[in-house]
């Protein structure tokens, strides 16, 4: 078994007939403990007022809600903490997020 860290920080385990994993929690591909390629390239942005940082899903999701039909919306989530998803406003995330 060989053991090593993703650049995110994360453990990695492979079984000595793998020959290649990818990291659950960015996506980063590994051969024989070498980086391959990103899978997925991720959309980062910090909160302005507390810093903690999120991975946006989707910048141009759709409010259906009845009054708010068509309402530019930005699905996202926590980048440590993934259990959750949020929506918000377009431009409201616009103003209390930044690009990382």
């Amino acid at each position: 078994m060989t053991i090593f860290n993703c650049e995110c920080g994360n453990t990695l385990l492979m079984q000595d007939n793998d020959i290649s994993c990818v990291c659950q929690r960015c996506f980063l591909s590994y051969e024989r403990g070498i980086k391959k390629k990103d899978i997925k390239s991720k959309i980062l942005y910090k909160h302005c007022k507390t810093g903690n940082v999120y991975e946006v899903l989707d910048d141009n999701a759709l409010n259906v809600t009845n009054g708010f039909e068509e309402q530019r919306c930005v699905l996202y989530t926590r980048n440590d903490i993934k259990t959750k998803s949020f929506v918000r406003e377009y431009d409201e995330f616009m103003e209390k997020f930044k690009k990382i």
